[in-house]
């Protein structure tokens, strides 16, 4: 929500309260939401390495867990960022696979794919 929302003071308090959390606390989806957080503030920043360094991180973690819906968003969020279309290909893929007509509508609308 954070993300969709845009607010950088948002954005930047959860990074602080993931980052100030002990590590046994840190389980791979909070790890993969703080990447996130921090492609998109990295972004905003123009440092291109942080928000690909950020974004592998991000889909790595959500890979590994099975988090396809999750990993669907991020990508989609690296497709806004990047103009990357494989990103969004396999988004699209993903939301298709899991019958997530809802989802694939919001695809289009907001980044004009077609169905």
């Amino acid at each position: 929500a954070a993300i969709a929302q845009g607010d950088r003071l948002t954005l930047s308090e959860l990074v602080t309260l993931v980052d100030g959390m002990p590590p046994v606390r840190l389980t791979p989806l909070l790890r993969a939401g703080r990447a996130r957080l921090g492609a998109e503030l990295a972004h905003r920043d123009g440092d291109r390495e942080a928000v690909e360094r950020s974004e592998e991180e991000a889909i790595g973690l959500l890979r590994s867990l099975g988090a396809r819906p999750l990993l669907a968003l991020t990508l989609i969020e690296r497709a806004r960022r990047h103009d990357d279309p494989a990103a969004l290909a396999e988004a699209r893929t993903i939301y298709e696979e899991l019958g997530a007509v809802r989802w694939l509508g919001r695809l289009e609308a907001t980044i004009g794919v077609t169905a």
